[in-house]
């Protein structure tokens, strides 16, 4: 039986300028709203993150198989929702 690993490995393929414009757009909506809009503010910054971050594991090239198998999550858009 040959041994065997798996490599974990988690990518965030985000940009700074869209957390940057999240907190400004955040502030601006919660000072009118009285902070009512802080709950919505942060759901979006957490559909952002998981959206723009991928997590990939793979075999060892120990492994019974001689190809190593990938599994990957893909972002679908990296833009922040509005």
């Amino acid at each position: 039986m040959a041994s065997s690993y798996r490599s974990v490995r988690v990518v965030y393929e985000g940009r700074g300028r869209d957390i940057l414009w999240w907190c400004i757009s955040t502030a601006v909506f919660s000072l009118l709203t009285l902070g009512l809009y802080l709950p919505v503010a942060i759901n979006k910054l957490v559909r952002y993150i998981f959206d723009n971050t991928e997590v990939q594991i793979q075999e060892s090239p120990a492994s019974q198989s001689t190809e190593a198998h990938v599994q990957e999550h893909r972002p679908r858009s990296r833009r922040m929702p509005s």
